[in-house]
């Protein structure tokens, strides 16, 4: 047993055994704070400096003093090789000096296998030694020690420490040389990356990014960027058709409207829509609705207009006979007054005539009747210019396209373009504009412009007359012009930003 005394007065009596290992243990402790006193003051040797140069040379003289080192150098990691950056009590370096080449090989020796290595080696040491025995060899160096500089877990530079005495690191000294390296390599890189001019850093950003890309992480993100730099490079390179697209609507070419020539009820109807006429003369015998143009479409009433037409003529022969009557009296006002009333009935038997001969609406060229389904109104009341009929050729059409106003200004005649249809999309029939209207209209809700373009079925098409009607409506796309598709696809977006910025 053994007596301690507190300091108060108190004396304890101590088992030896467990005495002695509370000293080894505050020994310990006193030896591992000694150590962190010794890299703390390493670390605020450098953090004091504000030039990479001046915190390089203060570490490795601050260590040269501290662990008796007759050399010490401090080397970082430039592309593949090590460069020396600073040595304890020499102010500039040359690659010149063979003693500069051969510390960097022992340096790279070190920084490849990102391990620590001393010199004199153990018995199985677990690493390369080579270019540091050659170097230890050469200049009598006794003992050395070299130990990486890590940034995470990277090795990015090296700290050599010389001695020419034959006495060997410790591994307590090893451990205060790790720690310190520990605590200045992040202020030592960042002073360094600050004293490169803007192009080195701008490099080293640059190749740490593309490390990153052709790394082996974020294999997904990467080939997605990958393909979107692809995809953007491609759309600006790549032209292709510029297309003003709109709605079409099939017409036919040759059609005419019939209107009822006056007032009047309808007396009968002859045809309906989807009668064939056929030439005048010449009926159609293969279809059973057809009819000879000849043949008339619908009869107004004449009732009304031959009475009154009867009624003309007696005044017209009363007025002849006044007139008559006065001429042979010598009454010469007289007969002029009634010449005046006998030429006017006469207009009103002319206009009678013609509206009893228009009565009867005839087609005036051979096709179908489009449109003018009357034969439930007969007897109804028609107004003068109301469309009775649509007669055409369903086999020579055309088409209306209505193209919107911020696309029309590249659309000119004899460009080609395609139309497909609603009820058959999948039939794609050419074309080439023919005309463009001057004037804009609303169709839609949207100011567009008319373009008729004349169809070019072609060879893959060749029954387009036989499933293609008039009043069809679809959508065409005009090819304007060769531009690149990153301009196709975002173009009405920019001609918008411009228009709402001023641009």
């Amino acid at each position: 047993m053994t007596t301690w005394n507190t300091g108060d007065g108190v004396k304890v009596l101590v088992d030896e055994q467990a005495w002695r290992q509370v000293q080894e243990l505050l020994k310990g402790h006193e030896a591992e704070l000694q150590r962190m006193k010794q890299a703390i003051g390493a670390a605020g040797s450098v953090s004091q400096a504000d030039q990479f140069m001046a915190a390089a040379m203060a570490l490795c003289n601050h260590l040269a003093t501290h662990m008796n080192a007759q050399r010490v150098a401090l080397g970082l990691l430039q592309g593949r090789q090590v460069r020396v950056r600073a040595v304890n009590h020499i102010e500039k370096i040359t690659r010149q000096m063979r003693v500069i080449v051969d510390m960097e090989l022992a340096m790279e020796e070190a920084l490849d296998q990102n391990v620590e290595i001393v010199y004199p080696e153990p018995a199985d040491p677990g690493y390369i030694t080579r270019f540091t025995r050659q170097y230890a060899q050469q200049y009598q160096a006794q003992s050395l020690l070299l130990i990486p500089l890590r940034k995470g877990d990277e090795a990015v530079g090296v700290l050599l420490l010389e001695r020419e005495t034959n006495t060997p690191f410790t591994l307590a000294e090893a451990t205060t040389l790790r720690l310190t390296c520990e605590l200045a390599t992040a202020r030592l890189l960042d002073l360094y990356e600050l004293q490169r001019w803007f192009g080195a850093r701008l490099a080293v950003q640059a190749k740490k990014s593309l490390a990153w890309f052709v790394g082996p992480r974020q294999t997904w993100l990467k080939v997605s960027a990958l393909a979107v730099i692809v995809g953007l490079i491609g759309s600006y390179t790549i032209h292709g058709p510029r297309k003003a697209e709109g709605t079409c609507i099939i017409q036919a070419v040759n059609k005419r409207v019939y209107c009822a020539p006056f007032e009047g009820k309808i007396e009968a109807v002859y045809v309906e829509p989807g009668d064939v006429l056929s030439a005048p003369g010449q009926p159609d015998t293969t279809q059973p609705t057809t009819r000879s143009q000849a043949a008339p479409l619908a009869k107004l009433e004449t009732i009304e207009l031959q009475m009154r037409l009867a009624s003309a003529m007696g005044e017209h022969l009363t007025a002849l006979q006044q007139s008559y009557i006065a001429r042979r009296d010598g009454k010469t006002a007289e007969a002029q007054m009634a010449e005046a009333q006998a030429a006017k009935a006469q207009a009103d038997i002319d206009l009678l005539n013609w509206q009893i001969r228009q009565a009867t609406v005839q087609s005036e060229l051979p096709g179908t009747v489009f449109s003018g389904d009357l034969k439930h109104k007969v007897g109804t009341v028609v107004k003068t210019g109301e469309v009775l009929f649509e007669v055409g050729d369903p086999h020579t059409l055309c088409a209306d396209i209505y193209i919107p106003e911020d696309m029309i200004v590249e659309v000119t005649r004899q460009q080609h373009g395609m139309l497909a249809t609603s009820s058959y999309p999948d039939r794609k029939i050419a074309f080439q504009v023919e005309r463009i209207n001057p004037i804009a209209q609303i169709y839609s809700s949207q100011n567009v412009f008319v373009v008729r373009v004349q169809l070019q079925p072609g060879s893959d098409l060749p029954d387009v007359a036989t499933w293609l009607r008039p009043g069809m409506e679809g959508v065409a796309q005009i090819e304007v012009a060769q531009a690149p598709y990153l301009d196709i696809w975002t173009r009405r977006l920019v001609n918008w930003v411009r228009m709402k910025l001023w641009l």
